[in-house]
């Protein structure tokens, strides 16, 4: 097991998790938990990528693809 030690390795792991709940969301409409709702996430992703995601299909597939950019 490996320690998520400095900012960037958290930043990126955050992101990551991030993905993965936009991603849950856009195929089955889950949440991971009832604090964090769909317009909270993308406005994470924003904040990663700079951009602005509406709450549409188009939305959750625009913001999954920069975020897989990011992680690349």
């Amino acid at each position: 097991m490996q320690a998520l030690t400095t900012p960037d390795q958290m930043r990126r792991f955050h992101m990551a998790q991030v993905r993965a709940a936009i991603k849950l969301y856009a195929k089955t409409k889950l949440v991971p938990t009832r604090g964090v709702t769909i317009t909270k996430l993308l406005e994470m992703a924003g904040t990663y990528t700079g951009d602005k995601y509406f709450c549409s299909q188009q939305g959750y597939e625009a913001a999954i693809k920069d975020l897989d950019n990011l992680l690349a």
